[in-house]
């Protein structure tokens, strides 16, 4: 829930950096639905989202999307299953590439 947040949040950076390529791995996907991770920065959604389509593992990527994050922010990731009924999706793995800005 929104009000745990605090608890899963990392402060990222000593400067501000331009974070790209969002990337990540299901290992296993029964959801019916769209799911979608995104980065969120400061409690906030941002840009970099990588949808994955219903039922589908493997890798995804965002290569487009990039988002500015300054000195100090905290940040942390929202997996959004999507509502297609019953199931679950395993995410094994998140990266996003840091670029000095």
């Amino acid at each position: 829930s929104a009000g745990n947040e605090p608890y899963v949040q990392v402060k990222l950076f000593e400067h501000s950096y331009l974070m790209r390529n969002l990337r990540v791995y299901v290992s296993a996907n029964t959801i019916q639905a769209d799911s979608s991770i995104v980065l969120r920065v400061g409690g906030a959604d941002t840009a970099l989202v990588v949808t994955v389509p219903a039922g589908q593992t493997g890798s995804f990527e965002n290569t487009f999307q990039k988002v500015e994050v300054g000195a100090g922010a905290l940040a942390n990731y929202k997996v959004f299953a999507g509502a297609g009924g019953p199931g679950a999706i395993t995410v094994e793995t998140i990266q996003v590439d840091a670029v000095s800005s």
